[in-house]
């Protein structure tokens, strides 16, 4: 995922502002790189915070410098430099390979929980940048693998307590189908677990309670059930990204190209993942959609090439 070509972050003392860059919005001159620590960006990122809590690029800055570091398994990442038409120096985060020592399980753990959390903010302050949905749904693409171990950090908060009479209606109900999964008959286990799989979002709470259950025949389904939710979330948070990403492109036909990248990105990401689990009908229609706005990106681009050719 390329997102760094998409996202520059400009430093300026000690003031972090962040901006898109494409193709045909900025012209710069790329002057070197060199590798930061990634405590060290964690540290900066959050002193920013703390000075703009309401600014909704600082917490996803943060989510992508803890994603990188999780994605990369690196204690460093890339910084790279460049200078654009008006002098203005440049810094961005790379993601083109890993540096540093690897990182324990434990520690990709904390990162992978970081990113989603500091996405989800960035998202429930400014919930119509596409580009933050795209964040998003990488890092739980890339986390999918340690769903189970990292608990499930989905779309919006879920509580694992049931509070009102109808939630402690619908735990007692999802306990007694939990149970099942640990049945002796095979058919039984499999009925319930394709059960809670159909209800898999008002399972949620009651199945987090489950993923060290004592029965190893539950506990491992139950984390099956948690790895389809998570796909499933991931799934939305594409095509919730490539509608922003498109709905932005219209807007600013200017400097479309920025906004064009996620939803290609995007869109592309959403194909892969569906098509690998099957796609329904309502899918296959949406997929057209994305096909065509994907060959529509590839033109522009190739315009966009043709024009920096002549200009050089």
């Amino acid at each position: 995922m390329k997102i760094g070509k998409i996202v520059s972050v400009v430093l300026a003392a000690a003031v972090m502002v962040f901006y898109f860059v494409g193709s045909a919005m900025a012209l710069f001159t790329n002057i070197g790189s060199s590798a930061a620590p990634v405590e060290r960006l964690i540290k900066s990122v959050t002193a920013y915070i703390k000075e703009h809590p309401n600014d909704a690029k600082g917490y996803y800055t943060l989510g992508r410098v803890h994603y990188l570091a999780f994605s990369m398994k690196s204690a460093k990442l890339v910084v790279w430099q460049a200078v654009d038409e008006t002098g203005k120096k440049l810094l961005g985060l790379g993601d083109q390979f890993p540096l540093g020592s690897s990182l324990t399980e434990e520690q990709l753990k904390a990162h992978l929980k970081s990113a989603l959390e500091n996405y989800h903010k960035a998202i429930a302050m400014d919930g119509k940048n596409g580009l933050y949905h795209l964040g998003l749904a990488c890092a739980m693409e890339q986390g999918a693998a340690m769903a189970d171990k990292v608990g499930l950090i989905p779309r919006e908060p879920v509580a694992t307590k049931p509070s009102t009479d109808e939630e402690q209606k619908a735990a007692a109900k999802f306990e007694v189908i939990i149970k099942k999964l640990g049945d002796k008959d095979i058919k039984t286990r499999d009925a319930a677990s394709e059960e809670l799989r159909k209800q898999i979002v008002e399972a949620i709470p009651c199945l987090l309670r489950h993923l060290n259950d004592n029965d190893a025949e539950v506990k491992m389904r139950v984390a099956k059930l948690i790895d389809s939710y998570w796909l499933e979330q991931t799934i939305a948070s594409y095509l919730e990204a490539y509608k922003l990403a498109l709905e932005e492109s219209l807007k600013n036909e200017d400097f479309p190209d920025a906004y064009f990248s996620v939803g290609y990105e995007a869109g592309d990401s959403y194909i892969r993942l569906v098509k690998a689990r099957g796609e329904t009908e309502v899918e296959k229609k949406q997929i057209e959609e994305i096909q065509k706005f994907s060959k529509t990106f590839r033109k522009f681009m190739k315009r966009q090439d043709e024009v920096g050719f002549k200009r050089t």
